[in-house]
């Protein structure tokens, strides 16, 4: 592949997701459910999404670290995220879609 064809690409991906950030709330704003509901179902097709090629690799990777302690690491930021998604979908009952997405991406 030449170096226009990764550029362009790349500008798609970009755009791409800017859409998919951006248009995000205002469907999850449509939704009549609760912040436990919707976050209860994006950490399970994230899971799943992101488990499969997971396993899929654990063959070939180095076994570096025989302690658990990557699992620890994984399971709190799963909780984290977890919690960060309930309390987005809960805050915005009392605000716009908008406020909400802009305070939760600017966060530390």
């Amino acid at each position: 592949m030449s170096q226009q064809s990764h550029t362009s690409t790349s500008w798609i991906f970009i755009l791409d997701g800017v859409l998919l950030l951006g248009t995000g709330p205002l469907f999850v704003k449509t939704v009549p459910a609760g912040g436990l509901f919707i976050a209860f179902y994006r950490m399970l097709f994230g899971s799943v999404l992101l488990g499969i090629p997971c396993l899929a690799g654990r063959r070939n990777r180095l076994r570096v670290n025989k302690g658990g302690g990557e699992y620890m690491w994984g399971v709190l930021g799963g909780l984290a995220y977890s919690l960060n998604i309930f309390l987005w979908r809960s805050v915005r009952k009392y605000t716009t879609a908008t406020a909400v997405t802009l305070l939760d991406n600017t966060a530390p």
